[in-house]
């Protein structure tokens, strides 16, 4: 939500309290609706400044990016959700999405397709140019959707796997393939 949406929500949200107290400020006959009306409008009041406070500090105005202790050329992302890439890390923080290659050679043990939440992520200081949090939008519009197929049979072709998993032969285009030793893997985009 944008900041100028959660002022008007929160103004909208504190009206219809201020009402619904006067509505039961007139049942009340104990106390008079003048008094009553005081103590509510200072209710109303604290509200009022511990929302905004709330507003005010919003984690998008927070940086996301933590000086590297055993680096200095080197700042720390920790990341939010489990379908963040390098690219779209890199595409956020750099603003190039081919700066990726960087940050794999800076993360050797991170799966440049795959991050899980909360990991943490090297970025060379000199390469950034924004600091705040990625949107979940932003994150989501570089997910990867993919299947790992494990080759177990000789005979097995991308254009078969290609029919098991999508029902067409001629799918086997949009397949990666690697080898990784006597049994490889395809990679199914999905």
């Amino acid at each position: 939500m944008t900041a100028i949406f959660k002022h008007s929500l929160t103004k909208m949200t504190i009206c219809g309290m201020i009402m619904m107290m006067l509505v039961g400020c007139a049942t009340v006959k104990e106390m008079n609706l003048g008094q009553k009306y005081e103590n509510s409008k200072s209710w109303v009041k604290e509200k009022w400044h511990s929302m905004e406070d709330k507003l005010s500090s919003s984690e998008d105005d927070e940086t996301a990016l933590q000086p590297y202790s055993k680096n200095s050329n080197y700042l720390v992302y920790r990341t939010k959700w489990s379908y963040e890439t390098l690219p779209g890390i890199a595409a956020w923080f750099t603003g190039d999405s081919e700066n990726w290659k960087t940050l794999a050679a800076a993360n050797p043990k991170l799966k440049p397709k795959h991050i899980p939440a909360h990991q943490p992520v090297l970025i060379p200081a000199k390469l950034v140019k924004k600091k705040t949090r990625p949107t979940e939008a932003f994150a989501a519009k570089y997910r990867v959707y993919y299947f790992v197929h494990q080759v177990r049979w000789s005979g097995e072709s991308l254009s078969l796997i290609a029919k098991w998993y999508t029902g067409h032969y001629g799918n086997w285009k949009k397949f990666g393939a690697s080898e990784s030793g006597p049994e490889s893997q395809s990679y199914c985009a999905g």
